[in-house]
């Protein structure tokens, strides 16, 4: 379904959202629940279980984009693949604010 304005595909409310992240959900668990592959560590394979939930999660838009990218902020210091200040250094990034800039100057 296209959304007035141009924007592309989006999911409907109620049971399509919510179908979504049920599923995404369920991906991030089984997942996790996997073994990593051969010559993965198991930090890495948690990073690509939350890297593909909010892959899902930002391209269907079943929850806000801003839900979406505080993600790796809860789940990785969670998982243990890194401390929450090493997440929090990522978000605060002087090349971050540097493109935000460029964007809100444009």
């Amino acid at each position: 379904m296209r959304v007035p304005g141009g924007r592309g595909p989006t999911v409907d409310a109620g049971v399509g959202r919510t179908a979504v992240v049920g599923g995404v959900v369920l991906l991030f668990l089984g997942m996790r629940m996997l073994p990593a592959p051969a010559g993965l560590p198991d930090e890495g394979w948690a990073v690509a279980a939350v890297a593909a939930a909010m892959a899902i999660l930002w391209l269907s838009e079943a929850v806000p984009l801003a839900m979406t990218s505080v993600l790796p902020f809860l789940l990785l210091p969670g998982l243990g693949v890194m401390a929450p200040a090493e997440v929090a250094a990522l978000y605060w990034s002087p090349l971050l604010f540097l493109v935000l800039g460029g964007a809100l100057v444009a």
